[in-house]
C-alpha cells in the first residue's frame, strides 16, 4: 500500500489517514528512561533502609517481650509487611527514607518492668525524636541513648528509671527538649547540663534528687523557655533572670527567701507555679509591665502575707487560674479579680476577712472551680446578682456566712461539687431551698442550722458519691428511695440532727456504719443495734384526721362536755351524802383553808352551831369559844 503526502511536525511524521505514523525511536527511548529513573527516585525515598527496619524489628521483639502483642503492623517483608516507613508512631524524611520520629508512648502491653537495650538505634543515623513515655521503662538511664548524637527531643516520662543522670546525657548538645519527669532519678541534678546550649524544654519535675539547683546551668541555656522541675531535698532558685521564659514550675522544691516576683515582669511568661515551697514575703507588682499574657499563676502552700493588690485583675487581664490556698494572705478579696476571666480561683486555708465581692460572681461566664475555704469571710454565702453559669466546684466550708442558700444556686445546673460545712447558714431544706443539681457528684452541708425534713428530690441525683448533713435540726425520716441511687462511695452522713423512723438499711445504705446515723435518737435498726419494736407505734394518719373532724364539730363537743360535767359534779355530791368519813374529811379541809388562809371571812359572834364531835380536829379551840354570844347548840363529845 503506498501512502500519499506527508507532514512533519516536532520529528515525527504524520502520513495521510490510513497510514500508521512513523514513531522517532530516539526520542521515545529517551522519554521512558526519564519515566524510569523518577519511578526509581520516588520509591528509593519511599521506602525506609533494611538495617533501619531491622533495628525498629528488635525494638518491637523488645518491647513485646516475654508476650506482648504491641505493635502489630510492624512486619518484617517475608512475613508480608511493608514499607516501615508507614507503621504506627514511626516518621521517615520523604527524601532520603531514613526514621526521624519514633512515637511510641504507652505502647508496651506486659505488665512486667521492661529493661530495653537501645544499641540497635545507632543504626538510625538521622533519628532526631524519641518518645518512650508510659512503658515501664526499668533500670538506669540507657546508656545507649547516649550515642544518638543528632537526637532532638528525649522523652522518657512516667517510666521507672532510676539513679542519676549520666554525664554522657551533656554531650547530647543537640537536644532542644529533654523530659525525665516521674521517674525515680536521685543524686544531684549535673550541672553539666549546662552544655546543652540549644536546649528549649527541661522537665525533670516528680523525681528524688537532692541538694541544689545549680545556679549555674542557666546563664548558658538562653534558649530555655520551658522548665520545670520539683522534688522533695531540692533547694535553690534560678537566680539569673531568664528573659525568654514562658513556663515555669518549681514544685515542691524547698525554695526559701522572698517571693521572685521579677519572673512577672516577662513579657513571654504564661504559666508560673511555685508551690509547695517556703517562700515569703507580700504579693505585690514588681513592674508596671507585668506580663499581660500570663495565664497561670500559683503559689500555694507558701507563706506568703499581706494583702493582695488592689488592681491584681487589671494587671493580669489573661489570668485563667490564680491559686494561692495555705498562705498568710490577709484583707478582703480584691473587687479588680472579678475582672478577670478567671476560670479557676483557689484561695482556701488563709486569713482572708470581709464579704465575698459582688465582681467576682456577677457575669462570671468564664469560671468553673471556686475554693474559698478555711477563711473568714462573712455576709451572705453568694451575692443576689451573682450569675456564674459554668461554675461546676463551690468550695465555701470553715468560714461565718450567714443566711440561706440564695434562689441564684438554682442557676448552677453544671455544679458537681459544693461544700457549705461550717458556716451559720439556715433554712428548712423542706421548703425548696435546697436546688436540684442533676450533675451533682459531692454535696456536704454538714455543721449548720437547716431544718426539715430531708427533700425527696435528694433521690433525683443521680450522680452522688457522697453527702454529708450531719450536724444540723433536720427532722422527719430518710427517704428509702436514696437508696436507689447506684453511684455512693462511702462517705454518707446524717449523723447529730433529729431524723426519726427505721433506717432504710438495703443496698447502697447497707454500705454505710454507725456512724453515718449516730446522734439521732428517733433511728433505729441496723447498723445503730437499736430495736425498732421500742419505739412509738406507728400512729394511722387517716385514724388521726378522723379524730380531729370529730373534734371540730360543735355541737358534740358541747354536748360530751356538759355530760362529763353533770356525771363529775353529781356523782360527787352523791358520794359525800352517802359516805360519811368522806364528808367528814371534805368539810373539814373547807375549814382549815377558810380559819388558815381567810380569817377576815369566819366570824364567831353570828355562830349558832359547833359539832365537833367523831372526829379528832387538828386545830385548836378558838379562846374565845366560852363566850360565843350567839351559840345555841355545841357538840364535843368523843
Amino acid at each position: 500500500m503506498r501512502c500519499c503526502s506527508s507532514v512533519k511536525s516536532k520529528g515525527i511524521c504524520y502520513r495521510e489517514q490510513g497510514c500508521r505514523p512513523a514513531v522517532n525511536m530516539p526520542a521515545f527511548l529517551f522519554i521512558t528512561f526519564l519515566a524510569i529513573c523518577c519511578c526509581c527516585v520516588c520509591e528509593g525515598g519511599r521506602r525506609c533502609h533494611d538495617e533501619e527496619r531491622r533495628a525498629l524489628l528488635e525494638i518491637k521483639e523488645s518491647i513485646n517481650y516475654p508476650n506482648g502483642t504491641a505493635l502489630a503492623d510492624w512486619r518484617d517483608l517475608a512475613a508480608g509487611g511493608d514499607d516501615c516507613c508507614l507503621w504506627s508512631g514511626i516518621t521517615c524524611n520523604e527524601h532520603t527514607g531514613r526514621v526521624v520520629d519514633i512515637i511510641l508512648i504507652e505502647s508496651r502491653t506486659v505488665e512486667d518492668t521492661w529493661y530495653p537495650n537501645f544499641t540497635s538505634l545507632v543504626q538510625l543515623r538521622e533519628l532526631e525524636g524519641l518518645d518512650l513515655a508510659w512503658n515501664k521503662i526499668g533500670g538506669t538511664f540507657p546508656d545507649g541513648l547516649c550515642n544518638l548524637t543528632r537526637l532532638k527531643m528525649l522523652e522518657l516520662a512516667a517510666n521507672s528509671l532510676g539513679g542519676p543522670i549520666p554525664q554522657c546525657l551533656c554531650h547530647m548538645r543537640s537536644l532542644t527538649e529533654l523530659g525525665l519527669s516521674l521517674n525515680h532519678f536521685n543524686g544531684s541534678i549535673p550541672s553539666c547540663l549546662a552544655n546543652l546550649y540549644n536546649l528549649e524544654k527541661l522537665d525533670l519535675e516528680v523525681n528524688e534528687f537532692e541538694g541544689s539547683i545549680p545556679p549555674s546551668i542557666f546563664p548558658n541555656l538562653t534558649k530555655l523557655t520551658t522548665v520545670r522541675i520539683g522534688a522533695d531535698g531540692l533547694n535553690g532558685f534560678i537566680s539569673t533572670q531568664t528573659t525568654s521564659l514562658e513556663s515555669l514550675s518549681l514544685t515542691d522544691a524547698s525554695i526559701t527567701g522572698t517571693l521572685p516576683l521579677w519572673v512577672l515582669c516577662n513579657s513571654s511568661l504564661t504559666y508560673l507555679e511555685l508551690s509547695g515551697n517556703m517562700l515569703y514575703g507580700k504579693f505585690h507588682l514588681p513592674c508596671r509591665n507585668a506580663s499581660s499574657y500570663v495565664e497561670t499563676i500559683e503559689f500555694s502552700h507558701n507563706r506568703v502575707g499581706g494583702s493582695l493588690p488592689s488592681d491584681v485583675g487589671f494587671s493580669f487581664s489573661g489570668l485563667s487560674h490564680f491559686r494561692m490556698a495555705g498562705n498568710e494572705l490577709e484583707g478582703n478579696i480584691p473587687l479588680s479579680l472579678g475582672q478577670a476571666p478567671l476560670r479557676v480561683l483557689d484561695l482556701s486555708g488563709n486569713h482572708l476577712t470581709g464579704e465575698l465581692p459582688h465582681t467576682l460572681t456577677t457575669n462570671q461566664t468564664t469560671l468553673q472551680y471556686l475554693n474559698l475555704s478555711y477563711n473568714q469571710l462573712d455576709g451572705e454565702m453568694l451575692p443576689r446578682e451573682s450569675y456564674m453559669p459554668n461554675l461546676q466546684v463551690l468550695y465555701l466550708q470553715h468560714n461565718r456566712f450567714t443566711g440561706s442558700i440564695p434562689p441564684k444556686m438554682f442557676n448552677l445546673t453544671l455544679l458537681k461539687a459544693l461544700h457549705l460545712g461550717h458556716n451559720d447558714l439556715t433554712c428548712s431544706l423542706s421548703s425548696h431551698c435546697l436546688p436540684r443539681f442533676p450533675s451533682m457528684i459531692a454535696l456536704s452541708l454538714s455543721k449548720n442550722r437547716f431544718e426539715g425534713p430531708l427533700p425527696s428530690h435528694l433521690c433525683l441525683m443521680q450522680q452522688l458519691h457522697l453527702l454529708d448533713l450531719s450536724g444540723n435540726k433536720l427532722s422527719g425520716k430518710i427517704p428509702p428511695c436514696l437508696n436507689n441511687i447506684s453511684f455512693w462511695k462511702s462517705t454518707f452522713s446524717v449523723a447529730f440532727n433529729n431524723l426519726s423512723g427505721v433506717i432504710p438499711y438495703s443496698s447502697q445504705f447497707s454500705t454505710f456504719s454507725e456512724i453515718s446515723y449516730e446522734g439521732n435518737p428517733g433511728l433505729c435498726g441496723a447498723p445503730l443495734g437499736r430495736s425498732c419494736s421500742s419505739q412509738s407505734p406507728v400512729v394511722d394518719e387517716k385514724e388521726v384526721e378522723e379524730r380531729e373532724s370529730l373534734l371540730d364539730n360543735s355541737v358534740l363537743f358541747y354536748s360530751w362536755l356538759l355530760v362529763a360535767f353533770a356525771l363529775g359534779f353529781w356523782g360527787f355530791i352523791a358520794t359525800t351524802v352517802f359516805c360519811r368519813r368522806l364528808k367528814i374529811k371534805y368539810y373539814g379541809a373547807i375549814d382549815r383553808v377558810v380559819v388558815e388562809y381567810s380569817p377576815g371571812v369566819f366570824n364567831p359572834s353570828l355562830l349558832k352551831a359547833l359539832d365537833v364531835g367523831d372526829e379528832t380536829y387538828p386545830l385548836p379551840l378558838p379562846v374565845c369559844l366560852p363566850s360565843l354570844p350567839s351559840v345555841i347548840a355545841l357538840i364535843l363529845k368523843k
